[in-house]
């Protein structure tokens, strides 16, 4: 789903020991839904590339301790210019540490 884009998100796990189950969430809409589920081992990283433009979020599960997560909301923007299309490319890096720089929020069972 939303594969007709130019926007790419990178999920870097490297920063853990821990392999993670992920969701790439479309937030558009009264409803959020996954567009895409990838596997992360630890240490790892992954790609989702022809992403569509809109307003997503990252869920994740630690497949070492059961525990579910999401990112903040984040926005993905393709602008037509005179020479092209100016998309969105963004790394986010999963972190067990508290205070580290991206902000995650725990999930229950059936928001993931």
């Amino acid at each position: 789903m939303h594969t007709n884009g130019l926007s790419e998100v990178t999920v870097d796990n490297s920063r853990n020991n821990s392999d993670v189950f992920v969701k790439l969430v479309s937030i558009d809409g009264p409803n959020a839904y996954p567009v895409r589920t990838f596997f992360i081992p630890a240490y790892g990283s992954f790609t989702v590339n022809k992403i569509n433009a809109g307003n997503y979020d990252i869920r994740y599960k630690d497949l070492s301790n059961g525990g579910l997560s999401r990112s903040d909301p984040f926005n993905l923007e393709e602008i037509r210019t005179y020479d092209g299309t100016q998309y969105s490319t963004m790394t986010m890096t999963l972190y067990k540490v508290k205070q580290g720089n991206m902000k995650t929020y725990g999930l229950s069972e059936d928001e993931f």
